[in-house]
């Protein structure tokens, strides 16, 4: 895992001395490494290369938000039931390697009642005998009286020049290497995705153009663009996810705009291969105004990751900028 060894140096230390705690919370943004590190750990006692979609079975026991068996789109949260499963297992199924492990994945969306009875989970003698690992990307979201009982462990951003330099090592040349470093937004996990996943790398290139676009095109041209994001008005869930994806790549390019406002910044510009255009979008603005953006655009994200509207988060933030 590139980035953040002294972590994982931590972790595996306690593991080999037995001294693990009985409840983790790795907070990273998405790509930084959280899952990654979760997949090494339990590797460390399975032995072997563990996918954190199979869920372990009777093995380990992985809590997330469920898919909605009618409508196939993952549930706004997760539910109190998701909890009952973790007592359930820690009453009823054997240990692995000597200890039960449990994964709560995006630990942030658990609704009021799961944290709750999270919380009480957290504080029962047998809860204490295994391993609890919560994922968050944003854990001003999570009960404080959770976060006192876990150990938190914080994964920071990878330089990217440190991205850069593994995917060269990794083989891949040096042009690609640079725009995936910059796109990965300081994420090694993100990057790894950028490069193994066509998908991925397509959503990127597909989501800078309309933002492009947007920014040079009229008002009306704007709000067709705004349309578009809402295919299918009635999945807020998805539409809020997906937003906050493209709010991340909205971000990179603001950035980018600020760094071009400054002297001799130009190596720390992210989308390298938009270079042209970002240069062209700089004159058109001002260092307040660039900087008043993206405080607006990273207070839109906390406010789809507290579940309000995504199409009025994004109506008042096109209205803000344009």
């Amino acid at each position: 895992m590139v980035g953040n060894e002294a972590q994982r140096e931590f972790l595996h230390r306690a593991w080999e001395k037995g001294n693990l705690s009985h409840a983790y919370l790795f907070v990273g943004a998405v790509g930084s490494g959280t899952r990654e590190m979760t997949k090494e750990l339990l590797g460390w006692f399975k032995k072997g290369k563990i996918s954190l979609e199979d869920g372990g079975g009777a093995e380990w026991l992985l809590v997330k938000r469920e898919i909605d068996l009618k409508s196939g789109k993952k549930h706004k949260d997760i539910s109190i039931d998701g909890v009952r499963k973790i007592r359930d297992y820690l009453n009823h199924f054997s240990l692995v390697g000597g200890r039960q492990i449990v994964v709560v994945d995006e630990a942030e969306f658990l609704s009021k009642g799961a944290a709750n009875a999270l919380l009480k989970t957290l504080e029962e003698p047998r809860a204490k005998e295994a391993l609890l690992i919560l994922l968050t990307s944003d854990e001003s979201l999570l009960l404080p009286t959770i976060k006192s009982r876990c150990q938190i462990i914080r994964f920071l951003p990878v330089a990217t020049k440190t991205i850069y330099q593994s995917l060269l090592k990794e083989g891949v040349d040096q042009k690609k290497a640079l725009e995936i470093a910059g796109l990965s937004f300081n994420r090694p996990a993100k990057a790894e995705n950028l490069l193994i996943d066509i998908a991925t790398y397509d959503f990127y290139k597909t989501e800078a153009e309309r933002f492009l676009k947007s920014l040079k095109g009229t008002l009306k041209e704007r709000w067709r663009i705004l349309e578009s994001f809402f295919k299918d008005k009635e999945d807020h869930i998805e539409a809020r996810d997906n937003l906050i994806n493209i709010l991340d790549i909205w971000l990179s390019f603001w950035r980018d705009l600020f760094l071009l406002k400054l002297d001799n910044k130009e190596d720390l510009i992210k989308n390298i291969s938009f270079l042209p255009d970002l240069r062209a979008q700089s004159g058109k603005r001002k260092i307040g105004e660039i900087r008043e953006i993206i405080k607006k655009i990273e207070e839109a994200q906390v406010m789809l990751r507290q579940n309000i509207h995504p199409r009025l988060i994004l109506e008042n933030l096109i209205l803000f900028y344009y």
